[in-house]
């Protein structure tokens, strides 16, 4: 290929936007597999297990659904779904803190404090990138 030919591809607006759209892919297809795809594999059996030992809350959701009006079922079913998301946000966050309370803890009992840790505690990519991968879970 030429210096002539390759000018000429450069000038074509199309080929860069596809070039472009085909670079974003690539790097979105990258960040799911090497990292949403993981997180959806771990909500996924965190939801499995509390569906199949749901919490007391949804059990009583479930309980009263048959009383109430066929076009209602619907809004029971989604309160269900909605608390036992929030049960394995709460289950998925609860054991990241323990890990990194296993890691930050020396032999003699002493924490470490990690000021970069505590500095992105208000970052919530990670909680954003949780609740991402539940809905896409749940669809």
């Amino acid at each position: 290929m030429s210096i002539y030919e390759v000018t000429q591809m450069l000038q074509d607006k199309n080929n860069i936007q596809n070039d472009m759209q085909q670079a974003m892919e690539l790097v979105r297809d990258m960040f799911y597999k090497k990292y949403l795809q993981k997180i959806e594999k771990e909500v996924e059996i965190r939801r499995e297990k509390i569906k199949a030992n749901r919490p007391k809350e949804v059990e009583l959701l479930y309980a009263v659904k048959p009383f109430l009006a066929q076009d209602k079922s619907a809004v029971i079913d989604k309160m269900a779904d909605s608390i036992m998301m929030m049960q394995t946000l709460n289950t998925l966050q609860s054991e990241m803190n323990r890990d990194y309370r296993k890691e930050s803890v020396h032999s003699d009992g002493i924490y470490d404090v990690d000021e970069n840790c505590m500095a992105s505690k208000n970052n919530n990519f990670v909680n954003a990138m949780l609740i991402f991968a539940m809905c896409s879970a749940i669809n």
